[in-house]
């Protein structure tokens, strides 16, 4: 007998996770490539955090061009901008990860495209009953959370809404490493 766990729990909070990520990128994307921004999309995320919304609609195309973390780091040396892209580009190598945004692997939607890949990937885990993988996955976001994307959101800049941007998406991305590590991990080990 195959010792199968409960995904439908598992699956929720993924799918909660998924909805987070990927509007924050599919609304600075649009943004980016000057697209008009879809209602329902504008809608959902002003019901999941209108606090959020109020930010984002503040950022304008050169603003969310520049959403990078060696551009918008008031406190970054020139000395220490190619050891960070390097670290940032090694990562995704080891991670079989070939980044949305090419020409500038340090930007925030880099970030945001990442962990919404790492979503689907726990999905197909859960679908796979692959338990060993779920867990595995869920350890690199973590590590990715922890190490390089709660550390980009730290960051200062010269510019007041990015920096308000950044300080709600820190709120925000603080709550989902919590949400993974007690959530999460509680349900995956109970199983």
């Amino acid at each position: 007998m195959v010792n199968e766990f409960n995904t439908t729990s598992l699956a929720e909070i993924s799918q909660g996770r998924l909805f987070m990520y990927s509007s924050m990128f599919k609304y600075i994307d649009n943004v980016v490539a000057e697209k008009d921004q879809d209602n329902s999309l504008i809608e959902a995320i002003t019901l999941f955090d209108s606090e959020l919304y109020s930010v984002l609609s503040k950022l304008d195309k050169s603003l969310c061009r520049s959403l990078c973390l060696t551009e918008i780091d008031i406190d970054i040396k020139p000395s220490e901008t190619p050891i960070l892209i390097n670290n940032l580009q090694e990562y995704f190598y080891y991670e079989n990860y070939d980044y949305y945004y090419k020409d500038k692997p340090d930007h925030l939607l880099n970030y945001l495209h990442y962990m919404i890949y790492k979503i689907y990937n726990s999905f197909e885990y859960l679908k796979e009953n692959d338990i060993e993988a779920f867990g595995n996955n869920l350890k690199y976001q973590i590590r990715f959370l922890n190490v390089h994307l709660l550390d980009f959101l730290s960051k200062r800049s010269h510019d007041e809404i990015i920096n308000l941007f950044l300080n709600k998406l820190k709120s925000l991305i603080k709550k989902d490493c919590n949400v993974i590590t007690d959530d999460y991990i509680k349900l995956y080990e109970a199983n």
